[in-house]
C-alpha cells in the first residue's frame, strides 16, 4: 500500500540557501534510506486561497508498507538517536503527518 508523509517546514531567518542545499542534496536521500520510503518530492510555497498561517516548503514522501507508521516510526527513531543530521538551517516549527489512502486515486478523463 502506498501512503504519503507530508512535512512542512521553514528555513531559520537568513539562511534560506543553507536549508534548500541540504534539503535537496543530503536530507531527502538520508530519508530515503529509511525502509518503507521509495520517493520523496519538494515544492515551495506558491499561493494560498485563505488567511491560514502557511509554510514555505512542503515535502511530500511516498511510502510503499503495509505498515507505514513503523516507516514513520524509523525516521523518527533514526533522527532522535542521532543517525541522521538536522541542519541548524531548519526553523524547528515544522509539521508532519502521515496519510494512508482514503479511496483509490483517480485521474482526469482524457
Amino acid at each position: 500500500m502506498l501512503s504519503k508523509f507530508i512535512v512542512l517546514s521553514d528555513p531559520a531567518a537568513g539562511k534560506e540557501a543553507e536549508y534548500n542545499i541540504w534539503y535537496e542534496h543530503q536530507h531527502l536521500r538520508d530519508v530515503l534510506n529509511v525502509p518503507g520510503f521509495i520517493s520523496a518530492q519538494r515544492f515551495r510555497f506558491a499561493s494560498k486561497i485563505n488567511d491560514v498561517s502557511h509554510w514555505s516548503y512542503c515535502v511530500i514522501y511516498t511510502i510503499d508498507s503495509d505498515n507505514p507508521e513503523a516507516a514513520v516510526e524509523a525516521l523518527t527513531k533514526t533522527v532522535a538517536d542521532g543517525g541522521m543530521h538536522i541542519s541548524a538551517a531548519l526553523d524547528p516549527h515544522v509539521y508532519a503527518a502521515l496519510y494512508r489512502p482514503a479511496g483509490e486515486e483517480q485521474y482526469a478523463a482524457k
